[in-house]
């Protein structure tokens, strides 16, 4: 789901929480997998991921998706 800076990062901490960690969280408008953090574990290093993205590398707008486990 999409989520800006503005929305609550409590909402976006919600979202996550039904959705089941690990979750990926990624900028929606970077490329070539900057700033992707493909499997945050707990609502505790999502937060803090969260406000990394948005006040220390200016990211207004996130992704917070299902991770899915690869082969990989």
């Amino acid at each position: 789901m999409r989520f800006h800076s503005s929305d609550d990062q409590r909402l976006m901490l919600q979202f996550a929480a039904e959705l089941g960690f690990p979750v990926c969280l990624k900028p929606n408008a970077w490329a070539k997998g900057r700033g992707v953090f493909p499997s945050v574990p707990d609502v505790e290093a999502l937060d803090q991921l969260i406000t990394h993205l948005i006040d220390d590398l200016e990211s207004p707008d996130l992704l917070i998706e299902q991770h899915i486990r690869g082969e990989n």
